[in-house]
Parts: structure tokens; C-alpha cells; sequence
């Protein structure tokens, strides 16, 4: 009897650890290769099929149409950033990373901890 009581503890134990420490590294993936959308830590990564020219402005366009409070834009020939503001005061950080000449990495932060909902949206905007 005493036995089976510590085998359930363990086993309780153990899924309880592995929980714990996968909570936050890996939320949702979707897809495989080039444009898989992957949420991790708060943040959710993708690539896209333009140059970085193109994906920044796509990203700026976002910001605008979803009514967030503009703030820092800036480019180079390697890395773009776009940040605003929600109306809730979440701050949203895109930064975009050249690839190719024909592929951006985008990587989308909303606020502290993420949100992966406004994320999605404002990637959403970017492939419209």
C-alpha cells in the first residue's frame, strides 16, 4: 500500500515538473519550414516571403491600420524595428530581420508576457 502511495507521488511530482517547466517555451507552432508560425516565451517568429524593404512598410502599414500609437520606426539594410503602442498600453515591438534578399524573420512581442491574440492579428495585417 505504501508503496503504490509514493509511486502516485512521484508520478505527480514529475508531471507537475514538466509542466511547470514547459509552461511559456512553447505555446503553439503551426506549420513547418518557411512561414511556420511559432509562438515561444511571448513572442511569436516567422518568416516571410519579402525583402526587408517590403516587410517593414507591411509592418508599419499594421501598426496603422490596427490604430495602435506609432512609435520608434527604424531600418537598415539588415534590421527594421517598429514599435507602438495599444490602446491599453501594451507595448508592441516588431523587429524584422533580413534573410535573403527575398525573406524577413519577423518576430512580434506584445506588452511584457506576450499576446499571442494581438500578435496574430498584427501579423495577419502584415500578410494582407
Amino acid at each position: 500500500m505504501m508503496k503504490n502511495n509514493y509511486k502516485v507521488c512521484v508520478a505527480v511530482l514529475s508531471l507537475g515538473l514538466t509542466a511547470l517547466c514547459a509552461s511559456g517555451c512553447l505555446v503553439a507552432a503551426a506549420g513547418v519550414g518557411a512561414g511556420a508560425v511559432a509562438y515561444v516565451r511571448g513572442e511569436l517568429k516567422t518568416s516571410l516571403p519579402l525583402g526587408l524593404d517590403a516587410a517593414h512598410a507591411k509592418a508599419t502599414k499594421a501598426v496603422d491600420r490596427l490604430e495602435f500609437q506609432p512609435g520608434l520606426v527604424r531600418k537598415d539594410a539588415l534590421t527594421g524595428i517598429v514599435e507602438a503602442r495599444t490602446a491599453q498600453d501594451q507595448e508592441v515591438k516588431i523587429v524584422l530581420t533580413r534573410q535573403t534578399d527575398v525573406l524577413t524573420e519577423v518576430s512580434i512581442r506584445v506588452g511584457v508576457f506576450g499576446n499571442q491574440t494581438v500578435s496574430q492579428a498584427i501579423l495577419d495585417e502584415m500578410k494582407k
